[in-house]
C-alpha cells in the first residue's frame, strides 16, 4: 500500500470511527488521548487492553482508546520507540547502544521459536529498560495532551458542521444510528 492508500485508509478512520463514534466529544477525546499515551508506551502486545481499561475509570470511550493504540505496531516500532530511548538515555546521563542493537531487541531476525524470541527480546529489553520507559512516558504525555484537545475539537467542529449540533453530555451519546 502506497502513501496514498495509508492516507486514504487514515481518513476513513477518523471519519467512521472517531467522528461518528455515539458518545459525547469529551469521552472520544479521553478514548483518543489515552489510547495515544499507550501506544507510545514500551507495553509492545498489550497496548489495546491496557488503553480500554485506562478508560474504565475516566469513563473514556474504550473503543477509540483500544483503536489508537495501534499507533504503535511492527512498522512503527523502532520509529517511535528510539527517539525515546534516546532521550531517556539524555536525561540519565547513559550512552545509548548502537541502533541495529536496539532494532534487533524488537526484531530478533532469527526463527529461533516464539519462546526463545520472547527470552531473548526480555532479556536484552532488560538493558534499555529504563531509559526506554522514561523517554517513552515523556513523549506520551506530551503526545497525549494535544491529542485530547485536538481530537474534541475535530468531534465538536464536525458534527456541528455535520448535524448542526454538538451534544456535550456524558449521559447520552451524540450521535443515533442513521
Amino acid at each position: 500500500m502506497g502513501v496514498r492508500g495509508w492516507i486514504a485508509k487514515t481518513r476513513w478512520f477518523v471519519v467512521h470511527r472517531i467522528l461518528h463514534a455515539a458518545d459525547s466529544p469529551h469521552r472520544i477525546a479521553l478514548g483518543a488521548a489515552i489510547g495515544m499515551w499507550v501506544a507510545l508506551l514500551p507495553l509492545v502486545g498489550i497496548q489495546m487492553v491496557v488503553s480500554a481499561t485506562l478508560c474504565i475509570p475516566v469513563r473514556g470511550n474504550k473503543a477509540i482508546a483500544a483503536a489508537m493504540a495501534w499507533v504503535s505496531n511492527p512498522i512503527t516500532i523502532i520509529p517511535i520507540f528510539l527517539p525515546c530511548y534516546w532521550l531517556g538515555c539524555l536525561l540519565l546521563g547513559l550512552d545509548a547502544i548502537p541502533t541495529s542493537e536496539f532494532e534487533a531487541i524488537f526484531n530478533p531476525g532469527v526463527d529461533t521459536g516464539w519462546w526463545d524470541s520472547v527470552s531473548a527480546s526480555w532479556s536484552a529489553m532488560m538493558a534499555v529498560v529504563a531509559p526506554l520507559w522514561l523517554g517513552s512516558g515523556i513523549v506520551a504525555t506530551i503526545v497525549a495532551i494535544p491529542t485530547y484537545f485536538v481530537t474534541i475539537r475535530l468531534v465538536t467542529q464536525y458534527r456541528i458542521r455535520r448535524f448542526g449540533r454538538a451534544d456535550f453530555t456524558d449521559d447520552n451519546p451524540t450521535l443515533s444510528e442513521e
